[in-house]
């Protein structure tokens, strides 16, 4: 009996060193973490068990930054080894012909005139095509040229950007979409009035806010123009009106705007906004909206054509550099100087037809 008692006692204290002395106690280790139990179905928790412990934590990791908003996209880049070179009097291979009699007569309406195959690079037709004339608004290609361009190096700046309007726009006359100091609009949107509707108050604001001042921008312009060779382009200002007491005229060349339009060819959201034949500026301070009407009535009207320009001023006449696209085949007509509105699109039209017929 007390050999069995001894026999138990032993026993009893070796049960208890194992428990206190234990490999799964040792001080600075933690215990061992229970085998992870895989729910049961969709959403649904682990199955209870005895013992309750804090899940493992899980191995840390690279947070992934939020996805940027997909920008509109402005520019096609050229094809390697195609990328446009500046203009120069070889630019356009010389494939010039004679138009049909009565068309020739219907040049007579306008100044100077050209017509490009830009596909293939040739000059199919001109008139005085190199003098230099006013050009009115076409000077506003050159203002979203440069704007286009900064969009692709500056990190300040997108089509989303608020453009607050200044005083200074809103006092810009002419043809305007009565811009107000109050407002503030995209910056996209201030290009679409500037291209559609061909708003003076738009391409001043766009000049004024881009550069810390139109004349800053202006510089700017003519920068751009001596790097891209067309050097009997001249501004002024941003948007094509007579400029200041001398009402100095933004001048240039049919030819050299017809290569001013081809740039701008290889950016598919202008020639989107060049192409809208009627859109919106919204909303208005009175809750309205205001109407933008595109200038160039050959959009929606002669097959193929998605833009480009429209420009009038007493001095210029009135003036349309057209682009046009059918079966991938793109052709350009610019006309400058015509007495009235309808003569110079009944003479781009008839020149658009030809250079298709046109083999």
């Amino acid at each position: 009996m007390k050999y069995g008692i001894g026999v138990a006692v032993i026993a009893l204290h070796l049960v208890l060193l194992a428990v206190f002395f234990g490999p799964t106690s040792r001080r600075g280790e933690k215990p061992l973490s229970p085998t992870p139990v895989t729910p049961t179905a969709a959403g649904a928790g682990p199955t209870a068990t005895a013992l309750s412990l804090p899940p493992r934590p899980a191995p840390p990791t690279t947070p992934t930054p939020p996805a940027a908003p997909l920008a509109t996209p402005l520019l096609t880049p050229p094809t390697a080894g195609q990328a446009l070179a500046p203009y120069s009097t070889t630019f356009f291979a010389k494939a010039v012909r004679p138009l049909p009699r009565q068309l020739e007569a219907a040049a007579a309406a306008c100044r100077t005139g050209v017509v490009i195959d830009w596909s293939a690079r040739k000059q199919l037709w001109g008139k005085a095509e190199t003098r230099t004339v006013p050009i009115a608004s076409l000077t506003k290609m050159m203002t979203v040229l440069v704007l286009v361009q900064d969009l692709e190096t500056r990190t300040d700046l997108d089509l989303t950007t608020p453009i607050p309007v200044t005083r200074e726009a809103a006092l810009v006359g002419g043809r305007q979409v009565w811009l107000d100091p109050r407002e503030t609009f995209p910056l996209q949107d201030i290009m679409r009035c500037a291209l559609i509707h061909s708003a003076n108050d738009a391409a001043f604001l766009l000049a004024q806010r881009v550069s810390g001042s139109e004349s800053a921008f202006v510089k700017r312009m003519q920068e751009r123009a001596t790097l891209l060779g067309v050097t009997g382009l001249a501004f002024h200002n941003a948007h094509g009106l007579p400029e200041g007491p001398t009402q100095r005229e933004n001048t240039g060349c049919a030819i050299e705007l017809a290569y001013l339009a081809g740039r701008l060819l290889q950016y598919p959201q202008v020639l989107e906004w060049t192409g809208t034949r009627l859109s919106y500026l919204e909303p208005r301070l009175d809750g309205k909206k205001t109407q933008l009407l595109n200038t160039n009535r050959l959009v929606g009207r002669v097959r193929g054509v998605n833009g480009m320009k429209t420009g009038f001023t007493d001095k210029a006449g009135y003036c349309l550099v057209a682009t046009c696209d059918r079966a991938r085949r793109q052709v350009i007509v610019a006309v400058t100087g015509c007495a009235r509105s309808a003569e110079r699109d009944d003479l781009a039209t008839g020149l658009i037809e030809w250079a298709y017929a046109t083999p």
